[in-house]
């Protein structure tokens, strides 16, 4: 993840099918992200810009 945001990715999305998560870093600042948000699935994961969208997770499952 730090390669990533080093690069200056916005957003680094980690979806574990495992436990039913989605955890969406952003705001890159160096080495680290910011800012984080978990959402279990079948709640909305809100993706700001420049991608500005939603990802609907209703469709994933666990296993």
């Amino acid at each position: 993840m730090k390669k990533y945001a080093q690069a200056g990715i916005p957003y680094y999305l980690i979806v574990n099918p495992i436990e039913g998560k989605c955890l969406l870093y952003s705001l890159p600042s160096g080495a680290h992200y910011r800012a984080s948000l978990e959402a279990d699935f079948g709640e909305p994961v809100p993706i700001g810009a420049p991608i500005d969208a939603t990802l609907d997770t209703t469709a994933l499952y666990t296993y």
